[in-house]
């Protein structure tokens, strides 16, 4: 993870276009929240963007406003590894209406509503991630 300086500090997970909601709640779960539980980071900043979007025009991703939501719900996971802070700042996205519904999901989610379906769903749409992986 990471070069020079940054040995160690990044982790980038680079996708191809037409990533959906399985392949990032894949990701979250199985590389991005072990990391975390096991760094211990002092801080956590997310940097909320919401052009992967499924209708984003540039994004050319795949992810639904339960997507967002099943994310969200995924890294507040992450605050129990947090020693100091943690934080989420929203970034864009280039469909509006698309924008305000992720937004809200996101909001929701945080505020204890959750916006992010059953387990049993969740194992079913990573299990058709992995199959597209492998």
């Amino acid at each position: 993870m990471g070069a020079g300086e940054g040995l160690g500090y990044t982790l980038n997970v680079p996708l191809r276009s037409g990533a959906d909601d399985a392949f990032y709640v894949r990701i979250f779960r199985e590389i991005l929240t072990p990391v975390a539980l096991t760094y211990r980071p002092e801080i956590i900043l997310v940097s909320a963007g919401f052009d992967s979007y499924i209708g984003d025009p540039l994004g050319e991703m795949r992810v639904t406003t339960e997507g967002f939501a099943c994310l969200t719900e995924s890294s507040s996971t992450w605050r129990k590894s947090v020693a100091g802070q943690a934080g989420r700042g929203p970034r864009g996205g280039y469909n509006v209406l698309g924008l305000a519904k992720s937004v809200r999901a996101v909001l929701l989610e945080l505020l204890g509503k959750p916006g992010c379906r059953t387990i049993g769903w969740l194992r079913w749409q990573m299990g058709r991630a992995r199959r597209r992986v492998t």
